[in-house]
């Protein structure tokens, strides 16, 4: 998915435009008798972490209905000696999807929900900009990406907005193509499926996920709320690329955008997961989701292609590929594959499912730097349960490279096209004020120490450094949060009437005194 100015969380650094649609390119084999994870795993696994600058990774094989596999590698923390086990914590990110999916398919199998119903049906507040979909967008819908919807990345990431207020301002979001027409990933439509299942439920999205599928699959070390998080004992620190190096991060706080990658877990519980779905919704003989129901999430609702540089370097990879209700969905080689990766600041995780071979693998790592470090590894592991040499991480180091590339590309044609030499039109007090958007909501324009500054609620607060003309660059305090640019109008008068924020859109600027 494209980037969102902005933002540099879990985007879901997922995979489909470029580099996220890359899959699995598997053997024709099966998983040997007998044989678990080979000795040899570990030399992969040690070349991955120190070239993905990774200090900590956990792993965990099921095979039918056994976790036949666990192990952790590394540290919690760069430079720390306190080691990674089968039970050490990590936010999973965009992986939670596919439990948010699977509460609404338990709600579906008791006749409380239906895939096509209205979500206006459950959740009766809910609004869009055109009120024809408001009107007909259904579950199905905003499980599968198709809503029409652009990322809006800002609207929730590090945002002093709540659940609710999310979803009230998604009504002053023009759509970014029309309904049902292009798979664009989503974040605010999973937080609108999760509350709907949990005004079915006269719950809570938390709540729920944790009577119906926590504590039946014994879930013990998982939870969904930035507090729980906090007090895990044995809990892995987040490590990003910034600035030219790796260093360790906060844990991004999720609560307002849980249903869509909240979710707080180890490799020892991921794996009951992974059998509940491997067992068509059954866990140790018991029903939770009907296997028609697991069935329909693990089908494709909404196609996508790959292309580019992705399908240069897998031209294997050209037979079906697109988004179930919480999962993605390829064919390679003959085989379908079902898979999710997620990443929030500073973790990476990649879940994978071949049914056919009653096969499933998850992947926690503890650093962003190299995007997709936690699907190499998921990737090169379940070739290797198949028989077949992967070469991953090559692979994935070229692709991390042409990453860098590309940015450092962009970085220098900005630079290009900057006109030098030039000034402000006005005093810096002159752009202090408070500039409003419907759906990002406020921009507060300060004087500090002699220094033009910006924030946008308590977590987003920068500096405004000129770039040329009236156009400034916001540099964060946060340096997970991207750099922007917001370019000031000036009307005939002289006087600052709105700020554009780079990729935003306008925040017109209040009149003095308004509150």
């Amino acid at each position: 998915m494209a980037v969102v100015t902005g933002y540099r969380g879990d985007q879901v650094k997922f995979l489909p435009a470029i580099f996220a649609a890359v899959a699995l390119t598997l053997s024709t084999g099966s998983v040997r008798a007998g044989e678990l994870v080979p000795a040899r795993f570990d030399g992969f696994m040690k070349k991955t972490m120190e070239r993905g600058h990774i200090p900590g990774a956990a792993i965990a094989v099921v095979k039918g209905d056994q976790t036949v596999f666990t192990r952790g590698y590394g540290t919690k923390e760069l430079d720390k000696n306190d080691p990674v086990d089968e039970e050490t914590v990590f936010q999973v990110g965009s992986t939670t999807k596919a439990f948010t999916a699977a509460l609404i398919g338990m709600l579906v199998d008791e006749k409380k929900m239906d895939w096509d119903g209205k979500v206006t049906q459950y959740l009766t507040d809910f609004e869009l900009f055109d009120p024809y979909v408001s009107r007909e967008v259904t579950v199905r819908d905003l499980l599968s990406h198709r809503t029409g919807m652009p990322n809006m990345g800002w609207l929730w990431y590090a945002s002093p907005f709540d659940s609710k207020e999310i979803l009230h301002r998604l009504r002053y979001q023009p759509p970014g193509s029309s309904f049902r027409s292009k798979w664009e990933y989503q974040n605010c439509m999973f937080l609108a499926a999760g509350q709907s299942s949990a005004e079915v439920a006269g719950s809570d999205w938390h709540q729920l996920l944790r009577e119906r599928v926590f504590k039946p699959l014994g879930m013990k070390a998982s939870s969904s709320t930035y507090e729980k998080l906090k007090k895990a004992r044995n809990l892995a620190s987040p490590h990003a690329y910034l600035d030219g190096k790796v260093v360790r991060v906060p844990h991004r706080d999720l609560n307002n955008i849980a249903p869509a990658g909240s979710i707080n877990s180890n490799v020892v519980d991921m794996a009951k997961w992974i059998r509940l779905q491997l067992a068509g919704g059954k866990f140790e003989g018991k029903e939770l989701i009907k296997k028609e129901t697991v069935a329909e999430m693990h089908t494709i609702q909404m196609p996508f292609r790959m292309g580019g540089p992705v399908e240069k370097l897998l031209p294997q990879a050209n037979r079906f590929l697109g988004y179930g209700l919480g999962w993605v969905i390829q064919d390679f080689n003959g085989k379908k594959v079902i898979w999710h990766t997620g990443g929030i600041d500073g973790m990476r995780s990649f879940v994978g499912l071949v049914p056919e071979a009653d096969l499933g693998v998850v992947v926690l790592t503890n650093s962003s730097y190299l995007e997709d470090g936690a699907a190499v590894i998921g990737y090169e592991l379940i070739d290797e349960l198949l028989g077949m040499d992967a070469g991953w991480t090559d692979r994935f180091i070229k692709l991390q490279e042409m990453r860098i590339e590309k940015i450092k590309a962009d970085e220098d044609s900005q630079k290009a096209r900057r006109v030098k030499g030039t000034t402000s039109s006005l005093v810096r007090t002159a752009y202090e004020g408070t500039y409003e958007n419907a759906v990002y909501g406020n921009l507060d324009v300060y004087l500090k120490d002699g220094r033009l500054c910006v924030s946008s609620g308590p977590l987003r607060k920068g500096r405004l450094k000129h770039w040329s003309y009236d156009c400034f660059r916001a540099v964060w305090d946060d340096r997970n949060v991207d750099d922007a640019f917001v370019t000031f109008t000036i009307d005939p008068e002289g006087k600052v009437t709105a700020a554009q924020m780079e990729g935003l859109g306008t925040f017109k600027r209040k009149p003095a005194g308004d509150s």
